[in-house]
């Protein structure tokens, strides 16, 4: 049973919706292409705006995605659309020290350089400091999320079932690529992509 609970600062093994403290969209990957963005809450099995935090030895965290299993990953330009990937990355949670209740996400506490949800709904990397009272995309809650183990399992297996059919749709996008040569190719791939992206389980 799949219940949320009030915002919380997040607690190693836990499952928690990120939310944006500015706009009130939660963290989402996209399971096609990998990225992060802003999204409007969805529903209960929506696994892929769900984020497991487990602690490292440093006293950061990993953010492990509930559907696909995958890492987000630090990106350093500016701009530059965070993705997930197989790398465990530890980030800081830190409260802001002017924004009670509200946190920024960074390699360090120190850095001032972390997740953003931009006014385009992209998450990127972007300065950050103690807030004159004004949220900024910087800012995060966390919601925390009662997932069972059994529905944590059956997401990432929707997801690896998810992923054959991703990769087969490439492999043959690859056949015609040799066939009839790329630009039919890539377009049959775009096409299948557009399809999956569209129709994509929760």
């Amino acid at each position: 049973m799949l219940t949320t609970f009030a915002m919380a600062q997040v607690e190693d093994g836990k499952v928690y919706r990120i939310v944006s403290a500015k706009y009130g969209t939660v963290m989402s990957e996209s399971p096609v292409l990998h990225t992060l963005s802003c999204a409007s809450k969805g529903t209960a099995t929506d696994y892929h705006e769900m984020w497991m935090f487990n602690a490292t030895d440093d006293g950061k965290f990993t953010i492990r995605n509930v559907y696909t299993q995958r890492y987000v990953q630090y990106e350093t330009g500016k701009n530059v659309v965070w993705k997930t990937g197989n790398t465990l990355t530890g980030f800081t949670v830190t409260e802001n020290p002017i924004l009670k209740g509200c946190y920024n996400i960074d390699l360090t506490p120190t850095k001032n350089w972390g997740a953003h949800c931009d006014g385009s709904g992209n998450i990127v990397p972007w300065s950050y400091g103690p807030s004159e009272g004004e949220v900024s995309g910087t800012e995060w809650n966390f919601e925390e999320v009662n997932i069972s183990d059994d529905e944590m399992a059956a997401a990432a297996a929707a997801y690896q079932d998810y992923a054959i059919v991703l990769n087969n749709a490439a492999a043959i996008a690859a056949t015609v690529n040799e066939l009839a040569g790329p630009l039919l190719g890539n377009f049959l791939f775009m096409i299948i992509a557009i399809i999956l992206f569209i129709t994509a389980p929760p």
